[in-house]
């Protein structure tokens, strides 16, 4: 999208000295106009639209509307009011909801709202595409000579774009994740034309000051790019990757994935015997019974060392403990600003590749750490309370991580059981090796909740009521789906019983009242 916004600013810059509508600022600072204007403009509306989801739960519709005039009101803003880049305002906007707005969403609108932008996208997609063969088929004529110009035009597109990536390679193998040669060819190869293009394509066919020729083969040249692109480029973007091996699963992760093809047709073996001794199917044919038990083809892998294995499991422990903290988020027990940062966490260690013990979570240990100071005024009451009263947001997130990093370490030691199920006798050392790295973590959690519980008993408490709260709502609303499948309510009477339940969850969410006990709720 960054990339997509800066072309079109650079586009605008020179279309519209072209087009008779010059400005008379110097192009390099116009262009930093533009673009820098264009993403501020993107990033306040962001924090607008942030405010004002934090009043609504639940309620789809208002969200969907609010960020879709969001989306509206950021472009018009900038290319009509401030005339700055409309699209890379979109782009600020865009890339801060789907970071710190991603959790101002309700997570159970988050999946409807995808769906949602997927159709706007594919149906905006094919009106262009529809719209620019219309024009084409209506207005442009072109020879065999634009034909052998199209394909020139084609192999120098890719000449252009290999030259800059061979002149930026030793800044991007350096910089972030790195870049390998074998990602430089895709990265070459897979340059698609489409959408935008043919959108600043329409612009320029329908600018009357440009001769109509120009206009003809400009739209022609790019459409044809564009179609090009689209049936030998994607077409065959696979077939360069797999005679690339980049698909290749590296040993460790081919291994567990054989280890659990092994243990799923084992399991289900004892299905089909155990079916087969139920009364009602012993006179079944037990040989297409057995055809259709699974046959995995297991994957090639070479030999596996066993550093290898132990940074590959430390890596499917991280990503389950990753979605442990949205489930929780999810279920409304943690907020958002601690599932952003616990995911944050995991994210930087997961760049290790799996090289460092589990237990080593350094960047835990200002967020797990209660100050020292608190056992000094533990024993004076008004200090305690003013110290309470003014950090109770921050004692609220430091709660929340105790409470959700113990939850994840429980459901990683989880993980591990069903793990070790898939491996052999010889490879369980492993298992409990990680299985102490985990208890490690799982012992500094709750020994943080103890000391949170020993100096904030009252906080604790009304802390604790309201995810209790939430965890029986939670329960209640699963319950009302069970009624529905058993046929005992219709889903009118369902609908009913969800709007009140959410009416109650938006309470908790929302309400500054105390939970502690003696206070009312």
């Amino acid at each position: 999208l960054l990339n997509d916004g800066t072309a079109i600013v650079f586009f605008m810059v020179f279309y519209l000295p072209l087009a008779g509508q010059a400005s008379d600022i110097n192009p390099f600072f116009d262009f930093l106009r533009v673009s820098l204007g264009g993403v501020a403009i993107g990033l306040t509306i962001a924090l607008m639209v942030m405010f004002w989801l934090k009043s609504v739960f639940n309620d789809a519709l208002v969200e969907i509307t609010v960020i879709l005039a969001a989306a509206y009101l950021a472009f018009f803003l900038a290319e009509e009011i401030f005339h700055v880049s409309g699209v890379l305002a979109l782009f600020g906007l865009g890339i801060t909801m789907a970071s710190t707005g991603k959790t101002r969403i309700s997570p159970e609108v988050e999946k409807f709202l995808h769906e949602f932008w997927e159709l706007a996208v594919y149906i905006a997609n094919t009106l262009i595409f529809i719209i620019v063969g219309v024009i084409i088929a209506s207005r442009v004529t072109f020879t065999m000579t634009d034909l052998f110009i199209l394909l020139l035009l084609y192999a120098g597109i890719h000449v252009v774009r290999a030259l800059m990536i061979a002149l930026l390679y030793p800044f991007m193998k350096r910089s972030g994740y790195g870049l390998d040669k074998k990602e430089a060819v895709v990265l070459w190869y897979g340059a698609l034309r489409g959408a935008v293009a043919l959108a600043l394509a329409l612009i320029v066919s329908s600018t009357e000051s440009l001769p109509a020729g120009i206009r003809d083969q400009f739209l022609f040249y790019t459409a044809g790019l564009v179609v090009l692109t689209l049936l030998i480029n994607a077409t065959t973007a696979k077939l360069v990757i797999d005679r690339l091996k980049l698909t290749t699963l590296s040993p460790s992760k081919a291994m567990l994935i054989n280890q659990t093809y092994k243990l799923l047709k084992e399991e289900m073996k004892q299905m089909a015997g155990k079916i087969q001794s139920d009364r009602y199917f012993k006179n079944v044919n037990s040989e297409a019974l057995t055809e259709f038990l699974p046959s995995y083809q297991e994957v090639s892998c070479e030999e596996i060392y066993r550093h290898d294995k132990m940074a590959e499991l430390r890596r499917l422990v991280l990503e389950k403990e990753k979605a442990s903290y949205w489930d929780q988020f999810e279920k409304g027990l943690i907020g958002p600003d601690t599932v952003i940062k616990l995911s944050e966490s995991i994210s930087e260690i997961l760049d290790r590749e799996g090289k460092i013990p589990l237990s080593e979570r350094t960047d835990l240990e200002s967020l797990l750490r209660n100050p020292a100071f608190l056992k000094k005024i533990q024993n004076i009451p008004w200090l305690m309370s003013v110290y309470q009263h003014t950090n109770k947001n921050k004692l609220m997130q430091s709660y929340d991580f105790g409470r959700a990093f113990v939850e994840a370490q429980s459901n990683s030691l989880k993980l591990l059981e069903e793990i070790a199920k898939t491996l052999e006798e010889h490879e369980k050392d492993i298992i409990k090796k990680l299985e102490e790295e985990i208890s490690q973590n799982l012992i500094h959690g709750q020994t943080f909740l103890r000391n949170f519980k020993k100096f904030y008993p009252a906080i604790y408490v009304e802390f604790t009521t309201r995810q209790a709260i939430r965890t029986m709502l939670n329960h209640e609303l699963q319950k009302v789906d069970e009624l529905v499948e058993t046929g005992q309510i219709e889903l009118s009477e369902a609908q009913k019983m969800k709007e009140d339940i959410e009416e109650r969850m938006k309470r908790v969410r929302q309400s500054n009242k105390k939970f502690a006990k003696g206070a009312s709720a």
